[in-house]
């Protein structure tokens, strides 16, 4: 009962009915009146205040083996589809970290996908939010998002990588959409000692069975810092085969690899990348930030062959490059392009042929080294 309506109520209902001369048939007509009053009070202050609900399909998690079963994982190293324990997060589920966690301490030993080296598969649409924690990878990857849509948010994923295949935290396959925000990727490596492994220090993205879908990567507000693809492999940050990447309001600083030391994009991958900022990212070989290769192999040297080109688009749009190298000389920040075999700092565009078309569009971008419009002739500039 409202307790302003009690301070009004009850004193004048004491006082009637203290009056020798009131009349009782007044009694049921006031107490109707009161009980109004009382209503339309209770309603005005439910008014202002809003009722919070709290999800049913949120699941808390504090520890890495409850993420494991919220989400799913494989119980003996192999990624047959027998193998994977599927997570008990249903569809549209929201898992929410409350402590910071670590990969090895998960039942006593992880087990991990033969292929991709996950500790964690992703197979239902769901948000991770990591409420400002951290997982630390401690040597392992993380996550395998499979074939869905997943967001992952509000997070820091560090100190991951694998040493065996693909990729070095998390490997997007598949037809999977993953949408990153806030989320901050430290210290990842891929650490592959064969250059066939590719790279991708902090995610991985391949179509890996589903070549008619590309996996996308969106990520918006993000950090990648010291992530790395070693042994002279592409993608310090990220790595995408045949992949939709798209990048905005996110920061890459001091990632490394052998090209591309922050993000590489290779065969008929799509690139969108928007005021965001590279710095002091550095390249063994090419590209110290971004690499785009249209080709369907990596042709290192200066007079290398590929196989034909599709139309592929590339946009970098209200970006800044400061600080990033090229060991080889070889794009200091931005290389485009099937072969590595134009020399020069910036943005390098090398050779093309009139059967090699492909869109590209640079505008408002900042700090770029040394750039010529010889070495832009064949892209579109905006005014």
């Amino acid at each position: 009962m409202s307790s302003k309506y009690l301070k009004w109520a009850l004193p004048v209902m004491a006082k009637v009915q203290g009056k020798k001369k009131a009349s009782f048939r007044l009694l049921p007509g006031l107490m109707a009146l009161s009980l109004v009053l009382l209503l339309a009070c209770l309603s005005c202050e439910q008014s202002t205040d809003p009722a919070v609900f709290e999800s049913e399909d949120a699941i808390t998690v504090s520890t890495y083996a409850e993420l494991q079963r919220a989400l799913g994982f494989f119980f003996d190293g192999t990624d047959a589809e027998t193998n994977i324990i599927q997570g008990n997060a249903a569809d549209g589920s929201t898992i929410k970290l409350t402590a910071d966690l670590e990969a090895a301490s998960s039942f006593g030993g992880l087990t991990t996908d033969v292929v991709t080296g996950a500790t964690v598969v992703v197979r239902n649409n769901v948000i991770i939010d990591g409420n400002g924690h951290t997982i630390d990878g401690k040597g392992y990857p993380v996550f395998d998002i499979d074939n869905t849509i997943a967001t992952i948010k509000n997070i820091t994923v560090k100190n991951g990588g694998y040493t065996a295949k693909l990729g070095g935290v998390v490997f997007v396959e598949g037809a999977s959409t993953l949408y990153l925000e806030n989320v901050t990727f430290d210290g990842n490596k891929a650490k592959s000692n064969a250059e066939s492994a590719n790279g991708g220090g902090a995610i991985y993205l391949n179509p890996h069975g589903s070549p008619a879908t590309p996996p996308t990567l969106i990520a918006s507000n993000s950090t990648f810092i010291n992530n790395e693809a070693t042994d002279g492999n592409a993608g310090g940050a990220i790595y995408g085969v045949n992949a939709d990447i798209q990048v905005t309001n996110s920061t890459f600083t001091g990632n490394k690899a052998g090209h591309g030391a922050a993000i590489s994009a290779v065969g008929t991958s799509k690139l969108n990348i928007t005021n965001s900022t590279f710095n002091t990212n550095a390249a063994s070989k090419t590209a110290g930030a971004i690499l785009v290769n249209h080709g369907n192999a990596l042709t290192r040297g200066r007079n290398g062959a590929s196989s034909v080109v599709t139309k592929v688009p590339a946009y970098l749009n209200g970006n800044t490059f400061s600080g990033n190298t090229a060991t080889a000389g070889l794009g200091n920040d931005v290389v485009l392009g099937r072969f590595y075999n134009a020399a020069g700092g910036g943005t390098s565009f090398p050779e093309y042929t009139d059967n090699d078309k492909t869109d590209v569009l640079i505008t408002g971008n900042t700090a770029f080294a040394d750039l010529t419009f010889a070495q832009i002739e064949r892209n579109a500039l905006a005014p």
